[in-house]
C-alpha cells in the first residue's frame, strides 16, 4: 500500500522532509512521516512537523508505542471473542436439546474439542 498524496512512504520506511525539500509537496512543512504497520500492512502514517534531525528518535518511539497499542487492542479483542465463544458453548451444553453442529463449530473456532465419552441428546 502506498501513501503518496501526503508525502508518506511507499516502501514502508520513514520519509524525512527537510526544509530545503519541502517545495516538492504542496502545503507540507519540514518533518518526518512514519508508516504505521499492523500485521505487515501499512494502515496509516504518523506525521511530525519540525526539524527532522531532532525528531527521528522521538518519532520512532511514537511509532513503536502506536504499533504496540494496536497489537494490544487486537489481542484483547481476540481474547474477549474467544471467551464469549466459550460461554456460548457452555450455554449450548446446558440446553435440553443440544445442537451438536453448533457446539462443534464453536469449539473448532476456539481450537477446542470435546473428548469422549460424550452423550448427545
Amino acid at each position: 500500500m502506498a501513501f503518496r498524496s501526503n508525502g508518506s512512504t511507499e516502501n514502508g520506511k520513514p520519509l524525512i522532509i527537510p526544509e530545503n525539500d519541502r517545495h516538492q509537496w504542496v502545503g507540507v512543512l519540514p518533518g518526518i512521516n512514519l508508516p504505521i504497520n499492523f500485521q505487515n500492512v501499512i494502515i496509516g502514517v504518523i506525521r511530525i512537523t519540525g526539524d527532522p534531525t531532532e525528531l527521528l528518535e522521538f518519532g520512532e518511539l511514537v511509532k513503536m508505542i502506536t504499533e504496540m497499542m494496536l497489537h494490544q487492542a487486537f489481542m484483547a479483542e481476540q481474547l474477549e471473542w474467544k471467551q464469549h465463544l466459550k460461554e456460548l458453548v457452555f450455554e449450548d451444553l446446558l440446553k435440553e436439546d443440544i445442537n451438536q453442529h453448533s457446539v462443534d463449530q464453536r469449539l473448532e473456532l476456539i481450537g477446542m474439542k470435546l473428548e469422549p465419552p460424550i452423550k448427545w441428546g
